[in-house]
């Protein structure tokens, strides 16, 4: 049978999250009953689907993931809608892990439902019909993707004042992981291999440090490239361009780093008029210093449709935001109603620099690193960090590095992972599983593949055909829940102090 997903009302935010965790998986029009051989699940999202078509996959023993509106509609059932800022998964249920998911929509749940309630806080409910299984979402996937609002979000840490900055509204990637959770469990019921891409090139893990040169003297730059130097690091710098002799004379002689544009006038425009103008004198200053860049990294994270079409139309290859999403894997935003051409590589957005105006000290912005890193190593997701140089904390910096290079993480620059993403997402891999044997087509033996069965994982190189009881799994660890989580979205006072010193700082420049 075909291990691959059909999507009924395939969305471009459900493409986005897909294509991130390189799926196997296809649009379906359901105008035909569907085998369970056929698709290892079903995303049903469309509310307006064919229910008996629906109903005889499970009836055969396929597994779906619905909508609520889709499972109402299917069920003949009710929902209400509810107003929520966030969901906290609950301490102990299997996706305890996720914590805290940031959401801009009206959540949407079954009303005298005969299902079962698997998370209260997510309020994500499972339930059997005939020989199939499903899982309902109260999220509307699309709309909370798309959106590219940005506020102010802390982030956990272990004291009482924490850091924050401003970022996306909605926390993409925990909806992600929570959608990806789900999957594995529909595909677990079906006693069947759940696999997909790696999203690194080295399942040991992958770091990458940024860095944005906006108002640093030479000397605070040079202090951090020795550290690199020091550490074997290759970093990728965003260059502010207004000083050409300091392009000339020293960040054009930088060796084994990677060069890319920050911006000319430290700012973001809400037109594309002056966005471009930006872009092109900052692009000007590089090329006059012989200076190439493929990628950006705008001002303060931020982000919006008039700057991506200036990033297309000056051909970048990726950039580098907090208002498209952080914490996350990179993705192709949706922008004036298509994909950009701009590959969006999402980081974490606390920098040493805001970790010191939330008064921690050097010993306690280390830790906060150190637990960033372990997070990242245990999701496998890449390890993205950043600073600006005159914020010096030379001391936070070596620590970091030291600590990197003693796991025995790679590191790569975001250009060279940028190539990589691409090559991954363009891969189209078709996988069956058959008595006992994993038989992968059009393969592209450089990109590995995770399979999972029940608690375990394995990473491993594609063949044509493998046998999965030869396969060596290990535990896969999943994160507990933060502690007093809940915490980070209580207002404080300090709140309103950082919005006003971000809205002073963007209108002096």
């Amino acid at each position: 049978m075909d291990l691959k997903i059909g999507i009924i009302g395939l969305k471009p935010g459900w493409k986005i999250i897909l294509d991130q965790q390189g799926l196997n998986y296809e649009a379906v029009e359901l105008n035909k009953k569907l085998s369970p051989n056929q698709y290892s699940v079903l995303i049903v999202d469309d509310h307006k689907t064919t229910k008996n078509n629906i109903l005889h996959y499970l009836e055969m023993g396929g597994s779906i993931l619905f909508s609520s509106k889709a499972y109402a509609q299917v069920f003949d059932k009710k929902i209400r809608s509810v107003r929520k800022k966030y969901l906290l998964s609950d301490q102990e249920s299997m996706f305890s892990s996720i914590g805290l998911i940031d959401i801009s929509n009206r959540i949407a749940i079954p009303k005298k439902a005969n299902i079962k309630l698997i998370d209260s806080g997510l309020q994500v409910y499972s339930g059997k019909y005939k020989k199939g299984s499903f899982f309902v979402i109260p999220i509307d996937i699309n709309k909370e993707i798309l959106n590219m609002n940005a506020c102010r979000r802390k982030f956990n840490a272990d004291r009482m004042e924490l850091p924050s900055e401003i970022v996306a509204q909605v926390s993409k990637g925990k909806i992600r992981k929570l959608l990806v959770y789900i999957l594995q469990k529909l595909h677990y019921e079906r006693n069947l291999p759940f696999i997909h891409k790696i999203t690194i090139p080295d399942y040991q893990g992958l770091f990458i440090f940024r860095i944005d040169t906006d108002f640093c003297s030479k000397d605070e730059a040079d202090a951090i490239y020795r550290l690199c130097e020091k550490h074997n690091i290759k970093a990728t710098w965003f260059l502010d361009t207004q000083d050409k002799s300091k392009l000339e004379e020293y960040f054009s002689k930088l060796k084994g780093q990677e060069l890319g544009l920050h911006c000319f006038k430290h700012k973001v425009f809400d037109n594309y008029n002056d966005n471009d103008k930006n872009i092109k004198r900052g692009i000007y200053n590089l090329k006059e210093s012989n200076i190439s860049q493929k990628g950006f990294a705008a001002p303060f994270g931020d982000w919006n449709k008039y700057l991506d079409c200036s990033l297309q139309k000056n051909n970048f290859s990726y950039s580098s935001e907090f208002v498209p999403s952080y914490d996350d894997l990179p993705f192709f935003p949706y922008s004036n109603s298509k994909f950009s051409k701009v590959l969006q590589i999402p980081i974490h957005p606390i920098s040493p620099g805001r970790l010191r105006r939330s008064h921690f000290s050097d010993t306690e912005k280390i830790k906060y690193y150190k637990d960033i890193i372990k997070k990242r190593i245990t999701e496998k997701d890449p390890i993205i960090i950043y600073h600006h140089p005159h914020h010096k904390m030379l001391k936070v910096i070596d620590a970091i590095f030291s600590h990197i290079n003693s796991l025995g993480i790679p590191n790569l620059t975001m250009s060279e992972y940028a190539s990589w993403w691409k090559k991954r997402v363009k891969t189209k891999t078709d996988i069956s599983y058959n008595n006992g044997y994993i038989t992968f087509r059009n393969l592209d033996r450089k990109i590995n593949f995770l399979i999972y069965k029940d608690n375990m994982i394995s990473c491993l190189q594609p063949k044509a055909k493998l046998l999965f009881s030869n396969i060596e799994f290990t535990k896969n660890n999943l994160l507990k829940r933060e502690k007093n989580i809940a915490s980070m979205r209580k207002y404080h006072w300090r709140d309103l102090l950082y919005n006003y010193e971000s809205w002073r700082s963007r209108k002096n420049r």
